[in-house]
């Protein structure tokens, strides 16, 4: 919260250097700690023609959006648990690597959850 001067009251967990401990610093914390994150997936392949039921296992999938299979949208996914979805695996002929939208943003690729077509 800030004073009747705008100005945010020091602390002696404030870092004016960096900005740690701030307000600003807290939130963007908050943020980034409520991206989608991959951890793993099952099964780890599938027919290059798609229709694989994949069981997505991460953090954070709370309001997903969209997943996507390297740069092919799923057919059709649903959210299980803010730690689980499901996903049919779309037509595709190369490794894909799995990635989540939230409102929060898109997990990072991460070769754990690397799908392969066959």
């Amino acid at each position: 919260m800030t004073g009747a001067d705008g100005l945010y009251p020091a602390t002696a967990h404030y870092d004016m250097a960096t900005g740690l401990g701030s307000p600003i610093a807290t939130a963007l914390a908050t943020d980034l700690l409520s991206l989608p994150s991959v951890t793993r997936i099952t099964p780890t392949s599938g027919p290059k023609a798609g229709g694989t039921l994949v069981t997505i296992i991460g953090t954070n999938f709370t309001g997903a959006t969209v997943v996507h299979f390297g740069g092919s949208t799923a057919t059709k996914f649903k959210v299980i648990s803010p730690t689980e979805i499901q996903a049919v695996s779309p037509p595709r002929v190369v490794t894909a690597e799995i990635t989540v939208t939230t409102p929060r943003g898109t997990s990072p690729a991460v070769p754990t959850a690397s799908f392969r077509y066959t």
